[in-house]
């Protein structure tokens, strides 16, 4: 009997794993990484009307052209700028660029620079200036970067408490992490998601063969959309805090003296938790968070098993 349940189990992580696999294989849900004019759905493009995201767009892509240093994160709302190394809030873009009005939408490229500049010149809520040598010895207590990202990434996701942002980035090389929160999940939400799973074409897993197909046949188009859409819709209600790897390590090494025994992702937990209490630099949101978005964010980085 112990057997039989091992192999239901397995057989269970791999289907769902496949699933996963598929929905973040992709983080633009099957969208060109570097086609700056997408269907406009998160919540952070529908700060601005259709022409003004249009205008908005071809700022980044003008920004791009110049430079090639910038990656959205669309989901997150997280803007990268690689040169100079920073992080920018979407949602503070979208609404710096719609109060610029007419002039904004007359000359985009002019509007946008203006705006990365004035980023790069202050770091304020929404923005987080990254150090581009985070690991000036190449190691830390034994860990590399890969590690460290691996601990800090453990570290966002304490064991017993429940996050509906499925979602979450670490870049050992840019020296960064975002990590979603969403404390409920709306009704309306949950429905769109079921709605959209009634879609798929999921069948039966009786053995090998049919745990293989489910993992690598490709979705059908209506439970794509349908989920796309819902993923569209549950942005309004999450938010997301951004962190600088270099600051988190100078906080990680004040703690590690007076936690020695703990686990290296317990500390990071312990370090981040502490900079989001105190508000110190080095971590920050993409949104103003609600009180039950800041509650779970502490949470998260400090309930560990």
């Amino acid at each position: 009997m112990t057997v039989v349940w091992i192999v239901v189990g397995v057989v269970a992580v791999l289907v769902v794993g496949g699933v996963l696999w598929w929905r973040f294989r992709d983080p633009l849900r099957g969208e060109d990484f570097y086609r700056f004019h997408a269907e406009q759905k998160w919540a952070w493009e529908r700060q601005l009307d259709e022409e003004a995201e249009k205008a908005f767009m071809a700022g980044l892509e003008a920004y791009d052209d110049e430079h090639s240093s910038v990656f959205l994160h669309r989901e997150e709302g997280v803007l990268r700028v690689s040169e100079p190394p920073m992080l920018i809030s979407l949602y503070l873009l979208t609404a710096r660029f719609r109060d610029m009005g007419e002039a904004a939408i007359a000359d985009p490229v002019t509007a946008v620079r203006q705006l990365i500049d004035d980023a790069d010149h202050k770091e304020t809520g929404g923005v987080l200036h990254l150090r581009s040598r985070w690991l000036p010895d190449g190691e830390i207590d034994g860990m590399d970067k890969y590690e460290i990202t691996s601990q800090m990434m453990s570290a966002t996701h304490a064991q017993g408490v429940t996050n509906h942002a499925v979602g979450g980035y670490g870049d050992e090389d840019y020296g960064y992490g975002v990590c979603a929160v969403l404390p409920e999940l709306p009704e309306h939400v949950r429905e769109m998601e079921d709605e959209a799973f009634a879609h798929s074409n999921s069948s039966p897993i009786e053995n090998r063969l049919d745990v293989i197909k489910a993992v690598v046949q490709e979705p059908e188009p209506e439970f794509v959309a349908g989920l796309e859409k819902a993923d569209a819709e549950k942005s309004k209600y999450t938010n997301a805090f951004m962190y600088d790897y270099g600051r988190v390590l100078l906080e990680y090494q004040v703690l590690r003296h007076r936690m020695p025994g703990a686990q290296a992702s317990d500390v990071f937990g312990a370090a981040m938790a502490r900079m989001l209490l105190d508000q110190e630099p080095g971590i920050t949101w993409t949104r103003p968070p609600s009180r039950a978005q800041f509650d779970l964010a502490v949470a998260l980085l400090s309930t560990r098993g």
